[in-house]
């Protein structure tokens, strides 16, 4: 069996774990015997399971200590401990004499929960050390910088070290044949992500996740890893934009940046990863369009947009690409093509309705009863948005400047509002925004999520009509005195019995005609006055 095997059988069992070497027909040495001893001293091994006992005796291979094996391979012993099989059986605190096992090649502690003290710093001196695995164990203090001397380390996993604070210690930049690390669970791990980390350029997996406290934003020297496969950086307190150099990694298959608080656009260079797979970053504040691009990513991809703060329509181009899945539920998105949206549907794994959970625009907004200073809006609700907490909110430009909040309704049942404190002879313009507010749980965060606007509807308050220009309060416009004339006119009842012949017609409608020329005078009157007065 391989060394690289065995690790693999050893971390599938094992709660604790040694792998050392030692040259064919030799005893352990005495340091590492005594280190041994020392760690079964220090750990409370006389309350360990009785089979354990053994250890103060003789030597650990020839003498068959508990839970160590040792296995011939050409020139050397492997000797391997393993107590899968007990959990928290180690009370107290690693001994510096750690460091004198000179030739271990593997080392997991997990499960022991009251293992205590720090992460002893001699762990440096194992240059033979491959593998480093603590979890869940009550370390304290910070992540020792010395571990960044382990030359021939390859693989370190950190997790659920609930009392390890401090930031990741840059110094790990030096781990040149590091191919995977993991940092997880670390609640009071701190600090930003080093940059630095890019320079290790044997790295294939790079695992930060569930860290609350760490934060700062994913550097763009990280689109520097040569050989880099998965980049998993989820659930953190990561702020920022995602850097467009992430691009570069040709070699990267999965890019998981779920759940922390990435924001801005989602670059379309992303559409460019030759060898994705999985390109995660939901439950974040990402805004904008889904941008086109992406419908050209590698066949087989898998995309999952879900609960952010896009909105806009969707490129129809998704229509004819090959992705897998593609989850985009929970935004301000929306398509009218129907063969679009079905499509969305089937390429989720759950066949959703993923419209019913989108915040759109309305499509219907209209104005009237338009007064000197006040105006009545009314639209057309999104029906199947009404039973989520949310509402809708008005926008309001004046003669021609910025559109600024106006005012916005307590729910999603309210179809109209009244407008009130407006200027007379101004130009309005209205517009609607949907609005749906997310409360935080364990999958996204509180955020209000928004729909692009409604078109706009305009009027001009009565008041400000000039010349030959009337007010007509059912349109909320000025309008010329031919054309109210015209509406007059046409709208204009005629009492007329069907007995009375062509002449009493005729005298009729040149009654009808001095009405409206004589109200067109009126009208002119108050017109020059207005414009009297305001000279």
């Amino acid at each position: 069996m391989c060394i690289s095997t065995l690790a693999k059988t050893v971390l599938a069992f094992s709660a604790f774990s040694l792998v050392m070497t030692t040259t064919l027909q030799a005893k352990v040495s005495e340091k590492e015997r005594n280190a041994l001893i020392k760690m079964y001293e220090a750990l409370d091994g006389e309350n360990w399971p009785s089979a354990y006992h053994k250890w103060t005796h003789g030597d650990p291979c020839e003498d068959s200590w508990q839970s160590i094996v040792c296995n011939k391979e050409d020139t050397e012993i492997r000797i391997i401990l393993i107590a899968g099989a007990y959990k928290n059986i180690f009370k107290g605190e690693l001994p510096p004499e750690i460091g004198d096992l000179e030739n271990l090649r593997y080392l997991k502690l997990a499960s022991q929960k009251d293992l205590t003290g720090e992460i002893p710093k001699e762990l440096s001196k194992l240059k033979k050390l491959e593998k480093l695995v603590l979890q869940e164990a009550n370390f304290e203090g910070k992540i020792p910088k010395e571990l960044g001397e382990l030359d021939n380390l390859k693989i370190l996993w950190l997790s659920n070290l609930n009392k390890i604070e401090g930031e990741i210690p840059k110094e790990l930049n030096n781990l040149k044949n590091l191919k995977e690390l993991s940092m997880s669970r670390i609640d009071n791990l701190e600090g930003e992500m080093p940059k630095e980390l890019s320079n290790l350029s044997e790295l294939r997996r790079l695992l930060i996740n569930n860290n609350k406290k760490l934060g700062g934003s994913i550097p763009k020297e990280f689109g520097d890893f040569e050989k880099i496969e998965i980049i998993s950086i989820y659930d953190n307190n990561i702020t920022g934009t995602i850097p467009a150099e992430l691009a570069n990694l040709d070699t990267l298959e999965g890019l998981i940046l779920k759940r922390n608080y990435l924001s801005g656009t989602i670059p379309p260079e992303l559409a460019n990863l030759k060898s994705i797979k999985e390109l995660v970053l939901d439950s974040n504040l990402l805004e904008g369009v889904i941008p086109t691009e992406l419908a050209n990513i590698k066949e087989g991809a898998s995309i999952f947009l879900e609960h952010n703060l896009l909105k806009g329509k969707i490129p129809s181009e998704f229509q004819d690409s090959k992705i897998k899945y593609f989850y985009i539920d929970h935004n301000g998105l929306y398509t009218d093509d129907d063969d679009l949206a079905d499509w969305i549907k089937k390429h989720n794994a759950f066949q959703m309705q993923w419209r019913v959970n989108e915040t759109i625009q309305t499509n219907e907004l209209n104005a009237s009863d338009t007064t000197d200073d006040s105006t009545h809006l009314e639209w057309e609700l999104v029906e199947y948005l009404k039973n989520k907490p949310g509402g809708y909110t008005v926008y309001i430009q004046e003669d021609g400047g910025d559109y600024k909040e106006y005012n916005s309704t307590d729910d999603k049942y309210t179809d109209d509002m009244n407008v009130t404190d407006l200027k007379s002879g101004t130009d309005y313009c209205f517009k609607l925004e949907t609005f749906s507010n997310y409360k935080e749980n364990r999958w996204f965060h509180e955020r209000v999520v928004k729909s692009i606007f409604s078109e706009e509807v305009c009027i001009t308050t009565d008041g400000g009509c000039f010349g030959n220009e009337v007010f007509d309060g059912e349109s909320g416009m000025c309008k010329l005195m031919e054309d109210m004339a015209g509406d007059i006119t046409q709208n204009a009842p005629v009492e007329t019995p069907e007995a009375e012949n062509e002449t009493l017609n005729e005298t009729s409608t040149d009654q009808t005609q001095q009405e409206v020329e004589e109200e067109q005078e009126e009208v002119g009157k108050e017109t020059e006055q207005t414009q009297t007065s305001m000279m």
